[in-house]
């Protein structure tokens, strides 16, 4: 609960203030702010803190603060008024429509502010924070500065009608919908859903994963009429969240490996529009969309899974021929999907050591040999590039490549700047490594009653996904050349 508010300039000079509770605060209530922060280091100094028995919670934005003042006396949830103040300042920007705040436009526009704080606090308590639903309701003209961004002129200060008639507005602001707009307009209602997941993979030296999990998300463009409820059911692997279910099926898939119902969610975020009571009671994502692009839920799974494409068998070899040096890079490329996918715009790149290995470019050419796509050397990132435009499921292919040498420098075998890790890129359409799908999507619109077309895509692509490799080994072929 806030005492009171206050809006300050750059040299934290009161310009304008509202107090939210009865009795007075001391008169030198900003005096004692201003002296604070004039005598403290900004960026060492905590966003709250106390004076003679008196809290202060304050935020800077350009040449202005806002300042909250909790109530000492009461149990105040600081998280809250500091959210509350983020969002107070963001809604001024809105209004004004600049990307900074000054004196200036808290100035010319008084009036609107103190409606304004009216209506985003009541007795203290944070109300409504959002602006879609504030714009509608408050009408008041604002001044806006020569100096804003849109360099628009002044105008007057004028009171609409429609600001007195205050039971309606709260029973209107009790059933907006502020991230959908009434009135909304097409001639094909469609609905695209993309259910993307970007595998993270880091695989050690010895072929152990040390790391491995999803980063997903559901994105939506929704171009439908109206106000439509969605309802979205997704299969097995999410109802899982719920416990009970989750411990019976534990229970009877204890000895089958690889099973993607034992995976649970780590963490899940949901949009705003997103009826939770309704998910948690049937498993069912309930929810009337905002207009356009947006992103439904986030979620990770920690996994451990036979990864979908792998890099094994990687060798270092010092080769000499006619009196000349060559390094000879060995390494298998292992596709583990389904043969009916296929991986697109697979790109492997092998970092080389340049310090360690100097190499004669001018006289000597390096050499490749694929099976598969094509092989080159890449002067600006000192790496070998192994490009394939598509990677069917289930295949084993080769690399080999021989680079001319100048001298090998073992002092920089130990570059701790150098990363001995080989990175993997991918796309895989139409397939998700966790196996989430979606099983039941149904649109309702009780007015229009149009027929709608949804659409449903999958993808899989690679985030970080590293292979690190031992280039220091010290053993020998049966040739005779030299393992590095």
């Amino acid at each position: 609960m806030a005492t009171a508010i206050y809006i300050l300039d750059n040299e934290f000079n009161q310009l304008i203030s509202r107090s939210y509770r009865s009795g007075n605060l001391p008169d030198d209530i900003i005096d004692n702010f201003r002296l604070k922060l004039n005598y403290s280091n900004l960026n060492l100094l905590p966003p709250i803190f106390q004076i003679n028995s008196i809290n202060y919670l304050y935020k800077n934005d350009n040449d202005t603060s806002s300042t909250s003042v909790p109530n000492s006396c009461m149990k105040t949830n600081i998280m809250v008024l500091s959210c509350f103040l983020s969002n107070l300042i963001q809604i001024l920007k809105n209004y004004f429509h600049v990307s900074h705040l000054n004196d200036e436009l808290i100035k010319d526009n008084f009036v609107f502010l103190y409606e304004l704080f009216d209506e985003v606090m009541d007795f203290g308590l944070p109300q409504i924070t959002d602006y879609q639903i504030l714009n509608e309701f408050i009408k008041i003209k604002k001044n806006l500065s020569l100096h804003s961004d849109n360099d628009l002129t002044f105008a007057n200060t004028d009171i609409d009608n429609g600001i007195n008639n205050k039971n309606k507005k709260i029973k209107k602001n009790d059933n907006s919908i502020s991230w959908r707009p009434k009135g909304i307009f097409y001639k094909k209602n469609e609905l695209f859903i993309d259910i993307v997941e970007e595998i993270n993979l880091f695989i050690n030296s010895d072929s152990k994963i040390i790391n491995q999990f999803i980063n997903g998300k559901i994105l939506v463009k929704s171009y439908l009429s109206g106000m439509p409820i969605l309802k979205l059911g997704l299969n097995e692997f999410l109802a899982s969240i719920n416990l009970k279910q989750q411990q019976e099926k534990q229970e009877q898939q204890e000895k089958q490996e690889d099973s993607f119902k034992q995976i649970k969610f780590d963490n899940i975020n949901f949009h705003q529009c997103v009826e939770l009571s309704t998910f948690t009671n049937n498993n069912i994502i309930s929810f009337i969309p905002p207009d356009g692009k947006f992103k439904l839920l986030s979620y990770k799974i920690n996994v451990k899974k036979k990864p979908l494409i792998k890099i094994s068998n990687i060798k270092f070899r010092l080769k000499t021929k006619l009196n000349c040096k060559f390094l000879l890079i060995y390494l298998e490329l292992s596709s583990f999907f389904k043969k009916n996918l296929v991986a697109t715009n697979v790109e492997i790149i092998i970092p080389i050591n340049i310090k360690k290995y100097k190499l004669n470019l001018i006289n000597g050419t390096p050499r490749f040999k694929t099976q598969i796509g094509n092989v080159f050397f890449n002067l600006e990132k000192n790496s070998i590039i192994w490009k394939i435009s598509s990677l069917n499921g289930n295949k084993v292919f080769k690399m080999i490549s021989e680079l001319p040498l100048l001298l090998i420098n073992e002092e920089y075998n130990l570059d701790l700047n150098f990363k001995k890790v080989i990175q993997l890129k991918f796309e895989i359409k139409n397939f998700t490594y966790s196996g989430l799908k979606v099983d039941y999507l149904k649109i309702d619109e009780e007015l229009l009653n149009y027929q709608s077309f949804p659409w449903v895509r999958y993808k899989s692509i690679n985030d970080e996904y590293f292979f690190k490799y031992n280039d220091d080994d010290n053993d020998n072929d049966n040739n005779g050349n030299k393992v590095v």
